[in-house]
């Protein structure tokens, strides 16, 4: 992002003073500043007063290589994100800071296992969630063992903010580490076991609802934010699977249309409605469902659940919610969908429009047809921001933190693989991936594309993003009676197409 002339800043502050929402601030970037947002306890319904550029530095490192540069990055910035995948984690990973001759950090091996680094801030050796702020520039170098017969091949995402050049931003230390233990105790309590909201007002309500019948939640009038949303589904006759994804969640906020998408794919366990273990989302996979998304409003809004299935089910619901104040930095929560099938050649799941706004992360879901598994370690995902390429990641299995040697069910606070089909991939995957550090900040716009490498499968993508009352991501929800039927899964060990 490039530094803002004197001229426009001028502009910016005036219109800031008529009431916008944006405002990039000065008041530094510092570990201590970067926790605070990570923490649960923030507020990830405000628009961030301090604006910058995500991106995603990714790849693979040839077992032959005797060293590779894995981050080379320029300008004020923080490392937000590392995934680190290998069978062979031997050799060692070094961090330079702002031009430093000799590494700041060295790690004995091909991990993210940085030094004095807090309990709950790291998933294994692969991924570290710890933020490593640099005020010029941070250069991640990895160096091979000298063994060279046994070197296996390595892949890495890191992700990384940068933010405009005249930002102040103080260096990583671990002295500024070791002195914020507790800070970053409560928030790995917070992450590992989210508290219940002390709001203490709360709507509640059981119903039973026939093919084509809505149950529509009236919230009070006023500024107000949902904390909390508990659903309890129980089909009364067909499937779980297939009456999880017949039931349409939708939501108007002062007038906007947030949400509409199945309730199987807004709960993060995808289209089989599988069980969920993160911060902002759980599901126990049987019906019960909780959202921990924060969703203000000024005036008023309304919860809708429709069954657009052919069984009769009963929903038992229950909002908390609480008073709280609209400023200007204020959005409104929204959570777009948009299914691609096998033989689609559109393949943006997102596209926002008009204002600005965070993207919050996303769940991606598919039934794969074949018995390869290319999809995973070859899918690519691009994103681009306010008319600017942010990143081009390949390998979903270190975006969506899927540890190495093979696909298999893991799942940390940020999500992970909440479904597999088994060792080929065949049949249904669910993957979650939420975002804190590592969200998108954009002014007005935000594209995001997925391609998969050739083979057959259906596959959904249900996006989490704040936006102001002008952001739009028009056509990105479910039809209106639409639902789509979904497939058997495979039996164990069955092969799919070739």
């Amino acid at each position: 992002m490039k530094a803002r002339s004197p001229i426009v800043l001028l502009a910016l502050g005036l219109w800031l003073l008529a009431g916008g929402c944006l405002s990039e601030g000065n008041e530094g970037v510092s570990l201590r500043s970067l926790l605070d947002e990570l923490s649960p306890e923030a507020d990830a319904s405000l628009m961030p007063s301090q604006l910058w550029a995500a991106h995603v530095s990714s790849g693979e490192i040839a077992a032959e290589a005797v060293t590779a540069v894995l981050l080379d990055a320029r300008g004020p910035g923080a490392v937000s994100r590392m995934h680190l995948s290998a069978a062979d984690r031997r050799g060692r990973l070094l961090i330079f800071f702002d031009g430093a001759a000799s590494a700041d950090i060295e790690i004995p091996a091909f991990a993210v296992n940085i030094p004095d680094m807090p309990e709950g801030f790291a998933d294994g050796e692969a991924t570290s969630r710890l933020p490593l702020p640099y005020s010029r520039s941070c250069r991640i170098v990895y160096e091979a063992p000298a063994d060279a017969a046994e070197r296996g091949p390595k892949s890495y995402h890191i992700d990384y903010r940068n933010y405009p050049q005249r930002t102040r931003v103080e260096t990583f230390s671990p002295r500024a580490l070791i002195s914020l233990r507790k800070k970053t105790a409560r928030i790995a309590q917070l992450l590992a076991a989210p508290e219940a909201p002390a709001d203490t007002q709360r709507i509640s309500g059981s119903v039973s609802l026939g093919s084509g019948e809505p149950i529509v939640i009236n919230l009070p009038a006023g500024q107000y934010a949902v904390s909390e949303l508990s659903l309890r589904v129980a089909a009364l006759s067909g499937s779980y699977e297939q009456v999880m994804r017949d039931i349409i969640l939708q939501s108007v906020f002062d007038g906007l249309h947030t949400m509409r998408l199945p309730l199987s794919d807004f709960s993060g366990g995808g289209m089989t409605a599988g069980s969920v273990s993160s911060c902002m989302l759980s599901a126990d996979g049987q019906g019960s469902l909780t959202s921990r998304w924060l969703m203000p409003y000024q005036e008023e809004a309304s919860i809708a659940l429709i069954n657009e299935g052919s069984s009769r089910i009963r929903i038992s619901y229950a909002v908390t919610l609480g008073p709280r104040a609209w400023n200007e930095r204020s959005l409104y929560f929204n959570a777009s969908w948009r299914e691609v099938l096998a033989g689609d050649k559109d393949s943006v799941v997102l596209d926002i429009r008009g204002g600005p706004g965070v993207f919050k992360g996303e769940a991606f879901t598919l039934y794969n047809y074949t018995s390869r598994s290319a999809w995973l370690t070859d899918g690519l995902i691009e994103a681009e921001a306010d008319g600017a390429t942010l990143f081009a990641a390949r390998g979903l299995d270190g975006y969506y933190n899927t540890p190495a040697g093979g696909p298999s069910v893991r799942q940390t606070p940020f999500g992970g693989m909440i479904r597999s089909g088994g060792a080929n991939t065949h049949g249904y995957n669910s993957l979650l991936r939420l975002r804190a550090l590592d969200g998108i900040a954009f002014e007005n716009s935000l594209r995001m594309t997925y391609s998969l490498p050739a083979g057959r499968t259906d596959y959904a993508v249900v996006s989490y993003w704040y936006g102001s009352n002008k952001t739009r991501a028009a056509g990105f929800s479910a039809p209106v009676f639409q639902s789509r039927t979904l497939l058997p899964a495979p039996a164990e060990g069955a092969g799919g197409e070739d």
